[in-house]
């Protein structure tokens, strides 16, 4: 007789259920192991993505407040040229040309907000350089350029602003903002601005 007639019917369904379920285990082990695989590249990408976020983000904060830093040097260079005192005049004026220069290098150009700051900026210095001895009414150079400095700080109020929610939003998301989105920051604030005036 031969060994498989010798094997029982029962014992072939012992043996194929046995091979079944090797066989699961096998094809089991072998998508655990890729999904396990996958998990690790997006976990290894995710990682990379955030070290990435996390740096822009310790370089974008160095920058506004190097930014801010020279908002306000402008700032103080223009209020003391406004005191209309003659023997600080002209190296006020220069410092305030200077921070003006440098706020320029800082902010991206392109930007319709940061492009409005330094029309002002630009604006108010040309109205600086009417040497007081060129003026009819002190009270109405005084009020000029008040007014000038109303606005500039309201424009660097919300370019900070936005800034400070560009940061906050790529932390919390994970990614850099699209030109869109920060746009849309942008917009946001500035209408907040005007609102709460």
């Amino acid at each position: 007789m031969n060994m498989i007639s010798m094997i029982e019917f029962k014992d072939w369904i012992t043996i194929a259920t046995s091979v079944s379920a090797a066989t699961a285990a096998i094809t089991a082990a072998v998508i655990t192991s890729k999904a396990a695989r996958k998990t690790s590249r997006d976990t290894i990408s995710n990682l990379e993505q955030r070290r990435y976020i996390d740096a822009i983000s310790i370089q974008r904060i160095d920058w506004i407040n190097k930014l801010r830093d020279h908002f306000i040097a402008f700032n103080s260079a223009v209020q003391e040229i406004n005191t209309l005192n003659i023997d600080t005049y002209h190296d006020n004026y220069l410092k305030a040309l200077h921070e003006m220069n440098y706020i320029a290098l800082l902010l991206n150009t392109t930007e319709v907000e940061s492009k409005t700051l330094l029309g002002l900026m630009h604006n108010m210095t040309r109205e600086l350089d009417e040497r007081l001895d060129n003026v009819h009414s002190l009270k109405e150079y005084k009020q000029k350029i008040d007014g000038f400095a109303l606005r500039i700080t309201e424009s660097q109020q919300i370019i900070l602003k936005s800034e400070w929610k560009r940061v906050k939003e790529e932390t919390r998301i994970g990614r850099e903002l699209k030109e869109v989105e920060f746009s849309e920051i942008v917009r946001r604030i500035t209408l907040d601005y005007a609102r709460s005036k």
